[in-house]
C-alpha cells in the first residue's frame, strides 16, 4: 500500500510522455507534409534532365526554409532558383514560402536579368514579409542551339552555382 502512491505517480509521468510524443510526432508529420507540397515539381524538358534531391531539416521539426524552384518564364526561358530563409521550424517554412512566391512574380513580370529581380526581391521582403534573413541564388536560362544553354545568374548571400557538365 505504501508503493501506490508512487506507482500512480509513475503511471501519470509515463502517460504524459506518452501522450507528448504522440504529439510530437503527429506535428513532424504535418510539417514534413506541408514543406514537401511547397517544393515544386521540375518542368520536363527535352534535351535537358534536371533533378533534385531534397532532405528534412534533422531536427525535430523536420522543416525549415531551404528551398529550390525551377519554372517557365513568357520569353521561353527558364527561371532557376535555390534559397534559404534562416530557421528549421514552420515559420521558415512559411517564410520560404512567401519568398519563393514573390521571386516567381517578379521573374514572372519582369524581363530583367537577374540581378534586377533579385534587388526587387529584396526591397519586398523588407516591405511585405517578417522574414528576418535569406540567401538565394537566382539564374536564367536560356536555350542557345538544340544542345547548348546558357546560364545568367545572381546570388545574394548563397555560394555560386557548381556547373557539372556531363555526356
Amino acid at each position: 500500500d505504501g508503493d501506490l502512491p508512487l506507482l500512480e505517480d509513475i503511471a501519470r509521468r509515463t502517460g504524459v510522455a506518452l501522450e507528448n510524443a504522440r504529439l510530437f510526432h503527429r506535428q513532424r508529420r504535418v510539417a514534413e507534409t506541408m514543406q514537401r507540397h511547397l517544393l515544386p515539381r521540375l518542368p520536363l524538358l527535352p534535351g535537358l534532365q534536371t533533378t533534385v534531391r531534397y532532405f528534412s531539416a534533422p531536427d525535430a521539426s523536420q522543416v525549415g526554409g531551404d528551398w529550390y524552384d525551377m519554372f517557365p518564364l513568357r520569353d521561353g526561358s527558364l527561371a532557376v532558383a535555390v534559397g534559404d530563409v534562416v530557421g528549421h521550424d514552420l515559420n521558415a517554412a512559411a517564410g520560404m514560402a512567401q519568398v519563393r512566391n514573390m521571386l516567381r512574380a517578379h521573374a514572372w513580370s519582369q524581363a530583367e536579368g537577374p540581378a534586377a529581380i533579385l534587388s526587387r526581391l529584396y526591397d519586398s521582403c523588407t516591405q511585405v514579409t517578417d522574414v528576418a534573413m535569406a540567401t538565394v541564388l537566382f539564374g536564367r536560362l536560356e536555350r542557345q542551339t538544340a544542345t547548348d544553354w546558357r546560364l545568367s545568374w545572381s546570388n545574394a548571400g548563397d555560394p555560386p552555382p557548381l556547373l557539372i557538365y556531363c555526356e
